[in-house]
C-alpha cells in the first residue's frame, strides 16, 4: 500500500482531481488515459492498494474542472513500495541493479576500512552482464557485506546457495566468505556456509552451500568480501535460494520427471499425489502454475522461451525442486 499526497491548486478545480499511478517508468498518460482514481476538490491526498512490494512507481495528477474540461497531467514524482520475504526460488543477478548501486531488498554494510560491495557491467573474465563487485583498496583490508533479501525458511527443511564467483588476476587473490543469520548485520551472520580464502584462477567458478535452520523465520545471506589490502577485483553473480533439490524429505527414488531438456510437455510422476507444480525463471518469477490433484501428470512448456526453469514440485508433505532445460 501506499498514500499519496499533491499540492492543492488555487482555486481548487471544481469538479476535484485524477491521479494515475503506473510501474511503467517511460509512460506519460495522455487525454484519453484511464485514470487510477479520483477524488473531490477539497481532498488532496488518496490510499493506493494491491501495489507490488519493492517496485517503482510513477505518480500523475490532474485537475478535474468540468465535464470534458481537464488540465494536463502532472508529473508528481515516484515512490518505491517496500520490501518481504522473498518466495523460493529466489534470484539476484545484479541485472536490476543501476550501476553502481544495488538492487532493490539488498543491503551493504562495510565493517572495515575497505572499500564497499559495488555492481558494474561486463567485467570480463567469465562474467558478462552485471555483477556484484569488490575492487581493491590501496592501504585497508576489505571486510565488507552484501545481504539478501529476507527469505522465510522452515525448521529441519534443507536449502541451498548457489552462487557464481571469481576475480580478475592470477597473480592477486581475493578472499569471500558466505554465511546466513536473522537480520542483515555482520554480528547476525553466525552461521558461515562457504569460505574461499584463495580466489586466483581469473575465471568464473560455481559454488553450492547447504544448510538447514532449527529455528523457522526469515534469514538473509550474506556474502563477505575480506581480501587483503593492494589485490584486485571480486566478482559475484547468479544466487539462487532454494530449497535443496537432492533433500531427503522427498523420496527422490519414487519420483520421475522426462524428458530433461524437454521441447514441449514435461512429465512428472510420484507414489503421492502431486497437489499442484509451479514453474519459475532464474529471475524468480513464476511463469506457470498447474494443479495436479493426481500421482502424475504433463506441465505444458511449449510456451516457454529456451533456457534454464525451476520446476517446484508440491505433495501433501514434501516438496520437490529440480532444473528444467527447455530447448
Amino acid at each position: 500500500t501506499a498514500t499519496i499526497n499533491w499540492l492543492a491548486t488555487s482555486p481548487a478545480p471544481a469538479n476535484g482531481y485524477e491521479y494515475y499511478v503506473t510501474s511503467d517508468l517511460v509512460m506519460t498518460p495522455n487525454a484519453t488515459t484511464v485514470p487510477t482514481g479520483s477524488v473531490a476538490a477539497a481532498i488532496t491526498t488518496a490510499g493506493l492498494t494491491a501495489l507490488t512490494p519493492s517496485t517503482v512507481y510513477k505518480v500523475f495528477v490532474r485537475s478535474v474542472c468540468g465535464a470534458n474540461d481537464f488540465s494536463s497531467w502532472s508529473d508528481a514524482g515516484t515512490f518505491t513500495t517496500g520490501c518481504v520475504s522473498a518466495t523460493l526460488p529466489y534470484t539476484i543477478n545484479f541485472e536490476t541493479a543501476t550501476v553502481p548501486n544495488m538492487p532493490l531488498c539488498t543491503t551493504t554494510e562495510n565493517v572495515g576500512a575497505g572499500n564497499n560491495w559495488k555492481t558494474v557491467s561486463n567485467p570480463g573474465y567469465g562474467f558478462t552482464t552485471k555483477v556484484l563487485n569488490y575492487g581493491y583498496n590501496f592501504t585497508n583490508a576489505a571486510n565488507t557485506w552484501f545481504y539478501t533479501n529476507t527469505v522465510s525458511l522452515e525448521a529441519g527443511m534443507t536449502y541451498s546457495v548457489t552462487y557464481d564467483y571469481g576475480n580478475n588476476s592470477t597473480t592477486y587473490s581475493e578472499k569471500l566468505k558466505v554465511a546466513y543469520g536473522s537480520t542483515a548485520n555482520a554480528a547476525a551472520m553466525t552461521t558461515e556456509l562457504a569460505n574461499h580464502p584463495l580466489i586466483n584462477q581469473a575465471a568464473l567458478q560455481s559454488n553450492t552451500a547447504t544448510f538447514t535452520p532449527t529455528v523457522s523465520g526469515d534469514y538473509v545471506i550474506g556474502f563477505n568480501a575480506y581480501s587483503d589490502e593492494n589485490e584486485d577485483q571480486l566478482y559475484v553473480d547468479n544466487i539462487v535460494i532454494q530449497q535443496d533439490l537432492s533433500t531427503g524429505i522427498f523420496d527422490n527414488n519414487s519420483f520421475t520427471a522426462y524428458p530433461n531438456p524437454v521441447k514441449d510437455v514435461l512429465n512428472v510422476s510420484f507414489t503421492q499425489n502431486i497437489t499442484n507444480v509451479s514453474v519459475y525463471n532464474l529471475l524468480g518469477q513464476q511463469v506457470l502454475f498447474m494443479n495436479m490433484d493426481a500421482n502424475k501428470g504433463q506441465i505444458d512448456m511449449s510456451s516457454l522461451n529456451s533456457g534454464t526453469y525451476l520446476v517446484k514440485v508440491n505433495t501433501e508433505n514434501a516438496v520437490k525442486t529440480i532444473k528444467v532445460i527447455k530447448q
